[in-house]
């Protein structure tokens, strides 16, 4: 009677071992002991070559499956009659069958090498050359352990309005008067007045004021007398105000770190705040202001259209001349404080690598989360990175960062959350994707990669990761079950295709795709 094997696409019976395509001894020993911690009976396997080991067959009692699915698994028909999973006898033959005809001397039936009778290995002090060891321990004095190599770290974070006042600090430190005496509140007030019933100063024409009233008119002396009073004060006070704003851009041109104690802030629209009223030259950054908040004294005001114009193409070239310097902090006060531009101010910053204090702006100032989120990861400040990339639901990057912290536990929570939210959004490519490379779990893998296979917007992909989750052996095994499925139409189709693309990665598979 002729014995033939077959394929077949499931596992008749449990493993009982694993077949070691490996003619060194040492490997099988090696093999043995992490295939399990019982008794182990090693069968070498003849080659094709006369006199010739390929291999070998272990055979154990209880099976570490996670080593053995490394390998091509073996199971039992009878007595001791092997055959590699995935493989079948034809004609089939029951066990007392088996035993009979072979006697319940071990055999092993392989595809490639055929039908053999195996002889256990015993006496390995014939093959192994042992020499004494003399081992002498000694326990060396405790001492201070230091890593041997660093592989990541991250900084411990302060608040960000303490990250902002120590910034303002630095930027501009120092706090001293101008000589000239400032503008008060009740003169800045009659300036407006002044200049809202007197408006600016006119030549006088054909005997009469720009108030209409002719000289030779019944106006009273008393009027005229305090009308020129009034222009005079008025005249005064702009006179005062337009020396000071010379004084500033002087300062800005000759001194610019010493203007920077004294600059007028810009409104980021352009318009001034209130109506045109005077500037002065007196300190602005007062001890009880901090970074971003402006008094009723050092706040914007209105300078004309002009102007502000010059001024603000001034402090663009100021902070453009900082950052040049690498001045950063200097450079971000200016675009945050003077130009109201609390986005460049983060820009200019996280340029410099100034990440915390980018951070800080773009937080309390931008109210950007994810560049904040982005700027704390970059300065290694994965404590206050991992709180905002909780706030977006960026369970992801939530992940990584546990991971570089060692916290694999958390990690794992935030990678378990990224991959549920991936499987309601019907994205199993992804979902496996985040499985095998981030969780380390090929099965969950492999679940969702056959899930999206089933019903997901990605088909064909999914199946080709499906496969690539599977050793040679056992991927032939997958491939033929599927095939079972029977696939019509463009389900088919996409099959065959992947089919292709396996092939075009691992030329071992075209024999079994062209038989499919």
């Amino acid at each position: 009677m002729e014995i033939k094997l077959n394929y077949i696409s499931h596992f008749p019976a449990s493993s009982c071992g694993i077949f070691l395509e490996n003619s060194s001894m040492l490997e099988w020993i090696n093999g043995a002991s992490l295939l399990t911690t019982g008794k182990v009976r090693i069968f070498p396997v003849p080659g094709n070559q006369p006199n010739s080991v390929c291999g070998a067959l272990l055979i154990v009692n209880e099976i570490n499956t996670s080593f053995a699915e490394q390998f091509p698994n073996v199971y039992c028909l009878g007595t001791a009659f092997y055959l590699l999973q995935g493989s079948a006898l034809s004609p089939t033959m029951n066990d007392a069958v088996i035993n009979a005809r072979f006697k319940s001397v071990p055999h092993f039936f392989h595809p490639v090498y055929g039908l053999m009778e195996l002889k256990e290995l015993k006496n390995w002090s014939s093959y192994l050359r042992l020499k004494p060891i003399e081992v002498r321990l000694s326990k060396p004095d405790e001492g201070p352990k230091f890593p041997e190599t660093l592989g990541d770290y991250f900084v411990r974070e302060i608040p960000p309005e303490k990250v902002l006042e120590e910034l303002l600090a630095k930027s501009v430190p120092g706090r001293k008067s101008m000589d000239s005496k400032p503008l008060s509140a009740l003169e800045k007030v009659k300036l407006s007045v002044y200049r809202s019933l007197l408006g600016k100063k006119k030549e006088v024409d054909n005997g009469k004021d720009d108030d209409g009233l002719s000289s030779n008119s019944a106006a009273t002396s008393w009027w005229k007398r305090r009308r020129k009073k009034m222009e005079q004060q008025r005249d005064n006070l702009e006179d005062r105000n337009k020396r000071e704003l010379d004084k500033l851009m002087d300062m800005l041109k000759n001194n610019p770190d010493e203007a920077l104690k004294y600059a007028l802030p810009i409104d980021r629209s352009g318009s001034s705040r209130g109506p045109e009223v005077g500037f002065t030259m007196y300190q602005r950054w007062k001890s009880g202001i901090r970074l971003g908040t402006t008094s009723s004294s050092g706040g914007s005001v209105n300078i004309g259209m002009d102007k502000e114009a010059v001024l603000r193409a001034k402090y663009n070239e100021m902070a453009n001349n900082y950052a040049s310097k690498e001045d950063w902090e200097k450079a971000s006060f200016v675009y945050l404080e003077l130009l109201s531009d609390p986005n460049s101010a983060g820009n200019v910053l996280e340029k410099g690598k100034k990440y915390e204090a980018a951070a800080a702006i773009f937080l309390t100032k931008c109210k950007n989360k994810t560049r904040a989120a982005e700027c704390y990861e970059n300065g290694r400040f994965y404590g206050r990175a991992i709180d905002l990339y909780e706030e977006l639901d960026w369970q992801l990057k939530v992940g990584d960062l546990y991971t570089k912290m060692g916290n694999s536990s958390s990690a794992n929570v935030a990678y378990h959350k990224e991959v549920d939210k991936l499987v309601d959004s019907n994205n199993f490519l992804k979902a496996g994707g985040v499985s095998k490379e981030k969780i380390k779990s090929e099965s969950l893998a492999r679940t969702h990669y056959f899930s999206g296979w089933k019903k997901g917007n990605q088909p064909s992909e999914c199946l080709n990761e499906y496969f690539d989750t599977f050793e040679l052996p056992e991927k032939r095994i997958t491939m033929r079950k599927l095939h079972e499925e029977n696939y019509e139409g463009k389900e088919a189709h996409r099959f065959l295709e992947v089919l292709k693309k396996q092939v075009d990665k691992e030329v071992e598979l075209k024999e079994e795709v062209n038989h499919i």
